[in-house]
């Protein structure tokens, strides 16, 4: 059971939106991670503006006071000292 949080900055995110990023993230997991359709289990929280401390050009990405910071939670996987877990990656444009 997956468990993902999302950080938004408040007021910067519709609620149209919001369904888009989660609806996003629970399709990467389903391609990526072979996560089944009917496990979801999101949290998308929002916070003032001035709680979010980020870098806005890491590695070459702008970033927005709009941008949406994730984590991914995998109860029962976790690994200990040498056991890398696999990464998840997949970018929605």
């Amino acid at each position: 059971m997956p468990l993902v949080y999302v950080t938004l900055a408040e007021r910067t995110t519709s609620q149209d939106r919001r369904a888009q990023i989660g609806d996003a993230i629970h399709r990467a997991l389903i391609e990526v991670a072979n996560a089944p359709e009917d496990d979801r289990f999101q949290v998308i929280n929002e916070v003032p503006l001035a709680n979010l401390i980020y870098s806005p050009d890491f590695m070459g990405f702008d970033r927005s006071p709009s941008v949406v910071l994730s984590d991914l939670l995998q109860p029962g996987q976790a690994r200990g000292p040498g056991q890398p877990g696999r990464p998840i990656r997949r970018r929605q444009a």
